[in-house]
């Protein structure tokens, strides 16, 4: 079984952030808990924590994938493979419960591709990458 995880970026701050918690409460109201850094995940072992709620953050959930450098992978990183010149988006597709790799001018599954993704940026603090 995967690991189920997400980071959150904050829209407000403009942070990444990783996210250890999810409340849900009965009145509909989503509160995030996330560490000040997207690479922490242990808020009690630093002792620096954020929580918001969801309307501050875009969560973006892991892949259950590791680049070739051991680096999870999250919808909304930027990959680029040693095969194409263009960068690629991880991001989810609805319509076939995964998620896949896009570019601008291609579309096309991610299968069995982990060992040739290198991880190079993310769409929010890195744009520029995908132009």
């Amino acid at each position: 079984m995967r690991e189920i995880k997400f980071r959150a970026w904050n829209k407000h701050r403009g942070k990444m952030r990783g996210c250890f918690d999810l409340k849900w409460f009965n009145n509909g109201n989503i509160r995030v808990n996330a560490t000040e850094t997207e690479d922490n995940y242990e808020p009690l072992i630093n002792g620096k924590f954020y929580n918001g709620e969801i309307e501050e953050f875009i969560l973006m959930q892991f892949t259950g994938l590791e680049d070739k450098n051991g680096k999870d992978i999250y919808e909304g990183d930027i990959v680029k493979t040693r095969s194409n010149p263009l960068n690629w988006e991880i991001h989810w597709n609805g319509a076939f419960a995964s998620f896949k790799i896009r570019s601008i001018e291609e579309f096309r599954e991610q299968r069995d591709m982990n060992e040739y993704l290198e991880i190079i940026g993310n769409v929010y603090e890195n744009p520029e990458l995908l132009k």
